[in-house]
């Protein structure tokens, strides 16, 4: 599955699509990871193959009924809907944070807020344990409401008045920002067909428009997509770190994501053996994976033909890739969770580091 990356958003109220989904149950399954992968087989019996190479991670999962047609954890919650098209939100636990379900959840959460729209068809903000944060601006309710950027939301009222707020509900600039007509997003400025590099302290464009995609800076690198097809790990004023493509020629231009603190990943159009880089292009770990995702506080999901699973940042194989979904990897109190999906089924995935 291809996870080709646009960095700059431009759509304002992408609206989320969740499936069925119902309360949760209370089984719990606790399984090793790394030196010892444990396996639960369909009939629940654990076999167990060793592994000296990996770390140890302890793995637990807690079965629900819910059914999730886009998994993602955000502040510790995540969207579900039930069979009257009605939604609402679980925590970690597989508890719902409201004892009323809504009609719409939008885009989910971000920031600690979520924009929802209650059976009476009245929309405000919540925070992730269902209280209502932001019901009007200037005591105009709120049709429509966007995700917080930055500490910033775009809203339309029911005036059909579009304004941007900040989080106590108040009227603020927007957080887009415009260069002679060009939108620009941290250290890029685009047409929305092609990217150059901006200076944002100085309001100035470092370079002409010359790539064909980029993927957002972290620290002062980033990688690009320049005319000629190639993938460049690059410095924030455009020096060149290494030719990807030339390192890799079969390497997928298009199936790219964001690079970490320490690492990225790099995936090739015959949808084999992904390569884990450092921050100077060189290789960490060959994996058997066909695709490998972005990085986040040491893990990333991997995919393995059609399955869906979890590695560390070393290549270690921390989910097995066995599952038909899979959420983000989201971290919490020196924890890190998923939403995996075994046949119907969606488990709450518990990852802690072992003794």
């Amino acid at each position: 599955m291809k996870k080709s990356l646009c960095l700059f958003i431009c759509a304002i109220f992408a609206v989320m699509t969740l499936a069925g989904c119902g309360n949760t149950g209370a089984e719990t399954n606790k399984v090793k990871g790394g030196n010892v992968d444990t396996k639960v087989a369909d009939s629940g019996k654990k076999s167990t193959e060793k592994d000296k190479t990996a770390p140890k991670y302890d793995l637990s999962f807690k079965k629900t009924n819910f059914k999730i047609k886009n998994p993602y954890i955000s502040d510790g919650v995540f969207a579900v809907n039930f069979e009257d098209k009605t939604y609402n939100f679980s925590d970690l636990s597989g508890k719902l944070i409201s004892k009323d379900n809504y009609l719409d959840v939008v885009a989910g959460f971000s920031e600690g807020y979520a924009f929802v729209v209650d059976k009476d068809k009245k929309g405000y903000y919540i925070d992730n344990k269902g209280k209502k944060v932001i019901e009007t601006v200037k005591g105009e309710k709120i049709k429509m409401g966007d995700i917080f950027v930055k500490g910033v939301a775009k809203v339309f009222l029911n005036s059909n008045k579009e304004v941007s707020i900040d989080k106590s509900g108040k009227i603020c600039p927007p957080i887009e920002k415009k260069y002679k007509g060009y939108n620009v997003a941290g250290n890029y400025y685009t047409d929305n067909k092609k990217y150059g590099l901006f200076d944002e302290k100085n309001n100035k464009p470092l370079t002409k428009l010359i790539y064909k995609n980029a993927t957002r800076f972290v620290g002062n690198k980033a990688l690009v997509v320049d005319m000629n097809d190639n993938l460049l790990l690059i410095y924030v004023k455009g020096d060149v770190i290494v030719n990807l493509s030339e390192k890799f020629p079969n390497i997928d231009i298009e199936d790219i994501d964001d690079i970490s603190k320490d690492c990225f990943a790099v995936n090739f159009k015959d949808d084999t053996n992904s390569k884990i880089l450092d921050l100077s292009g060189n290789v960490i770990a060959e994996t058997e994976y066909s695709h490998i995702g972005k990085f986040e506080d040491g893990f990333a999901n991997c995919e393995k033909g059609d399955k869906f699973g979890c590695i560390d940042k070393d290549g270690n194989e921390v989910i097995p890739a066995k599952y038909n979904n899979i959420s983000n990897i989201y971290a919490e109190k020196n924890m890190h969770f998923a939403l995996v999906q075994d046949g119907e089924v969606w488990s709450i995935c518990t990852i802690k580091a072992g003794k």
